[in-house]
């Protein structure tokens, strides 16, 4: 705390005039972050104020963390901020989250032979920034700072922290971070793929995004998407298991195992496609089947992917 104490002491000679710090605490395999923000007053000291809150946080956190919450090794990630184009505010101050934090289902590749696994993690995003945000591009379209904030808000379903620019980051590190989760990756697909125009036309012709956000999945519409794709994720999986990681493209040993992860992943596709279908909007104006052999091609892949996977070494690096 002390190397934190004279860090912020250096910035405020040089006029910071807001300061916040953000550390990440493991919990039972679990990292949450533990976050404080602070202006400083006429006559108050930049510094002190802020370690004060920040002790202040800890101690709140300390039931749910843990006694051993600040311990060397640590992570902080700080910011102290100059008010150069916009008002010295609380909601300015760095680290900006967009979205609060959540608990959800986590799937990641354990290795050795072990095939993917689902844990209960806490999923949460903190940015820190210089500089400034001037547009966001989705699908050819350019999206200035204020149109960008009624995009973000539509998507992820949460009002924008703070007006300022940073804040967008927060946002689209939500957006676009979906590795392991299936929420966020239905919604990533969502946005990029069936909202994307199939023409150049289309995209002319078709109104911003952001001007239309009751036109979009609801948040229960893209939590259902999601549950689909996730049954079909795993019975691939459950189905690529029992051939023995040898099924998943048809034709040789274990190919029915393929065949019914393929099936399975038909079943699920044909589900999505109604979700996306609810409010008589199918993707690009196409039709359930076209999800469906669109999902049945994926299936063939990730059970072959599978089955690479589980190959020797060799084996993989000659495919």
């Amino acid at each position: 705390m002390e190397l934190l104490r004279k860090m912020l002491e250096v910035t405020m000679t040089r006029g910071a005039q807001s300061a916040g710090l953000v550390t990440y605490r493991q919990a039972d395999g679990d990292a949450q972050g533990c976050r404080a923000r602070t202006v400083s007053g006429k006559r108050t000291d930049l510094a002190r104020l802020l370690l004060s809150k920040f002790s202040r946080v800890i101690e709140r956190r300390r039931p749910l963390l843990g006694a051993g919450l600040i311990a060397a090794p640590q992570l902080f990630q700080g910011h102290t901020r100059f008010a150069t184009t916009s008002l010295t505010t609380l909601g300015g101050c760095h680290p900006h989250q967009w979205s609060p934090p959540s608990k959800q289902k986590h799937w990641s590749w354990t290795g050795g032979g072990g095939g993917f696994a689902a844990t209960q993690r806490t999923v949460e995003g903190f940015i820190t920034h210089n500089g400034d945000l001037d547009f966001f591009s989705l699908h050819g379209v350019g999206y200035p700072v204020p149109e960008l904030q009624q995009l973000l808000a539509a998507v992820l379903h949460r009002p924008m922290p703070d007006a300022v620019d940073s804040a967008c980051i927060a946002g689209l590190l939500d957006l676009l971070r979906a590795k392991g989760l299936w929420l966020a990756s239905a919604r990533y697909g969502y946005l990029y793929g069936a909202l994307e125009p199939a023409s150049p036309a289309q995209r002319l012709a078709a109104p911003p995004l952001h001007t239309r956000p009751a036109a979009l999945l609801s948040v229960a519409q893209l939590r259902k998407l999601a549950a689909t794709f996730e049954e079909s994720f795993v019975a691939v999986m459950a189905a690529g298991a029992g051939a023995g990681g040898r099924g998943g493209e048809g034709g040789g040993e274990g190919g029915g195992g393929g065949a019914s992860a393929v099936g399975a992943g038909c079943a699920a596709a044909h589900a999505a496609a109604q979700c996306l279908g609810m409010d008589g909007r199918g993707a690009r104006g196409g039709g359930g089947a076209s999800h469906v052999a669109a999902h049945a091609a994926t299936g063939r892949r990730v059970a072959g992917w599978q089955r690479r996977q589980r190959a020797p070494a060799a084996g993989r690096l000659a495919a």
